[in-house]
């Protein structure tokens, strides 16, 4: 406040009392942008910044430590840091702040850009196309110039990146397709799993009993417990009853039309004999495993009932 005469009360961030304090300190009246062209321009220049250039691999040769080798050159490793880079080239080169205008087209054909120098009044903003080539891609490659802003998709002008990202999505396709509905249904299967034990430990405790010990007190507990596996059974039912349909059909199909290719018969190469397996195999057991384990709740539910029926009519009639 005594510097500046700012009030840090009145700003929200630091940024923007560092930005107010430059512009007074400066008295620079910046324009603002009025060609949609000129912003558009602008726009799509900023990118950001590579900011670390490291050295993926060096091996050291150090006096200090117990693995020197004489007969080889001495080597040391050291990592360097440049603190403050934007506010040297703040300080030390002219930013634009009035005045933007296109060249024409006379003036970009006399325009040579060795002749302008660093600390001109009078600076350039170019758009140019840029021809890499291709021997200095693995010298360059921890530090690049002129880095570009780009969305990874397959209109790549490296054929490297253009194959391994379509290897990538291949894989992660093949990978949900294939996992996913299974992974549901082990869940699922998990879940129904553990009903089945809860209800066939009650059963077993009700077989425990004898008449004459399965009173009021035991009946009672045993259909606490009961109640609470109900509950949870059947908020999981209203979690899984949509999911578990779909699944279901997802593994009937995905079965089926295997089940149809190899019936319609053809010639089958090695690749597709490989891929019907790794589709229909997880499917088929996944389809097997659901049926089989939730086919065996209602099952196990019953004779719990009919256990509990049993041994508390057999008390009545005694």
């Amino acid at each position: 406040m005594n510097y500046f005469e700012l009030d840090p009360v009145h700003f929200y961030t630091t940024p923007s009392l560092t930005w107010s304090a430059g512009i007074k300190t400066t008295n620079v009246t910046l324009e603002l942008l009025t060609d949609i062209n000129m912003y558009l321009m602008l726009e799509s220049g900023i990118r950001g910044g590579m900011c670390l250039v490291s050295k993926r691999y060096s091996k050291a040769n150090n006096k200090y430590l117990d693995n020197f080798d004489e007969m080889s050159p001495s080597k040391f490793i050291i990592s360097l840091d440049v603190n403050n880079l934007y506010g040297t080239a703040m300080a030390f080169y002219n930013l634009p702040e009035s005045e933007f205008r296109f060249l024409n087209q006379k003036e970009i054909d006399k325009f040579d850009l060795m002749s302008v120098s660093s600390d001109s009044n009078v600076g350039y903003i170019l758009e140019v196309d840029l021809f890499y080539p291709p021997e200095l891609h693995s010298k360059h490659n921890s530090f690049p110039m002129a880095p570009q802003h780009e969305s990874i998709i397959y209109e790549l002008k490296s054929l490297t990146m253009q194959a391994s990202v379509i290897c990538i999505k291949k894989f992660l396709t093949n990978l949900v397709h294939t996992t996913f509905p299974s992974l549901v249904t082990v869940l699922l299967s998990y879940l129904c799993l553990h009903f089945y034990f809860y209800f066939n430990c009650l059963t077993q405790k009700v077989f425990h009993y004898s008449p004459e010990e399965f009173g009021p007190s035991q009946q009672l507990d045993i259909l606490r417990q009961k109640a609470k596996i109900d509950e949870i059974f059947e908020n999981l039912q209203d979690i899984f009853s949509k999911p578990s349909v779909f699944v279901t059909i997802t593994h009937l199909l995905t079965c089926c039309s295997f089940a149809g290719m190899g019936m319609v018969g053809g010639s089958f190469s090695k690749t597709n004999a490989v891929k019907a397996v790794f589709y229909s195999l997880p499917n088929f057991v996944s389809l097997i495993a659901l049926l089989s384990i939730a086919g065996g709740l209602p099952v196990e539910q019953n004779k719990l009932k009919s256990a509990f029926y049993k041994k508390a009519h057999s008390i009545g009639s005694s």
